[in-house]
């Protein structure tokens, strides 16, 4: 098999194995009850940069690190548009690892509903990848009082879980 299609073969496969979580569980992080890490995001199109410390306080700050090709990814972020009402004053942090231009798409359909508390990034300094080292996607943090990590999930949570955290 030519180099070239090896190189695709796994990267498709690679691919598949860092999104096949369709059902969550909790993952026991070290950071429990640590403060936000300092992570720095960039905007898909490069027109906004933040840090962590930028992020304002509010009843809760949830992290999701996601790829904007993986199903489950999609269907967590789904169903949280779907029921924005549920999280009101909670600030979202979409975490990309990498541009692309599946996540521009992404980006522009998220951007046209115009929601005040969805941050789309790109950690570019791979901060969140070696602060959390989650072994797939969707990974989400969720932070609660003073910028402290509550709980870590892997795999998608639906809306209906996730506010169960948040209100926990």
């Amino acid at each position: 098999m030519p180099a070239r299609q090896t190189l695709f073969l796994f990267l498709i496969v690679f691919n598949f194995c860092a999104c096949n979580q369709a059902h969550y569980q909790e993952v026991k992080s070290k950071h429990t009850g640590q403060k936000i890490p300092n992570l720095d995001l960039i905007s898909p199109d490069s027109s906004h940069h933040i840090t962590t410390h930028d992020i304002p306080d509010g009843p809760a700050i949830v992290l999701l690190y996601f790829k904007p090709d993986c199903p489950f990814c999609r269907a967590e972020i789904t169903s949280i548009l779907e029921n924005l009402s549920t999280f009101k004053g909670v600030n979202f942090y979409l975490i990309a690892g990498s541009a692309s231009s599946l996540l521009n798409i992404f980006t522009n359909n998220i951007q046209r509903r115009h929601i005040p508390n969805f941050f789309i990034g790109i950690d570019y300094k791979h901060d969140f990848q070696n602060y959390f080292s989650p072994q797939g996607v969707p990974f989400t943090a969720i932070y609660r009082n003073e910028k402290t990590l509550g709980k870590s999930y892997m795999g998608a949570l639906s809306s209906k879980e996730l506010a169960g955290v948040i209100n926990d």
